[in-house]
């Protein structure tokens, strides 16, 4: 992975690293990539899988908190805010 394409990647997840750490990173990253091209062969590797038990594992989609810090901070964290709401695109075609 080349210097650029970290620094893309950098701005796409919204981190900011300085130049040690893109350096460092260049360094990294092609043994993470290797080690996880060996993790992938091994899993293909295996012919029968049991999954086990599923079940939900989803939480309850309940308020957690409502300190105005926290829910400050949660707003200054998105990239468009627009009052106390974050401004996404629109998603859904109502015909």
């Amino acid at each position: 992975m080349k210097r650029q394409d970290i620094i893309e990647l950098a701005e796409l997840v919204r981190i900011d690293f300085t130049d040690d750490e893109i350096a460092r990173l260049e360094k990294e990253i092609p043994s993470v990539l290797q080690y996880v091209s060996a993790v992938q062969k091994i899993a293909t590797d295996v012919t029968e899988v049991d999954p086990g038990l599923r079940r939900n594992v989803l939480r309850s989609d309940e308020v957690v908190s409502t300190k105005p810090e926290d829910v400050e901070a949660l707003l200054d964290s998105a990239p468009v805010r627009e009052g106390r709401y974050i401004k996404v695109k629109k998603v859904l075609n109502v015909d």
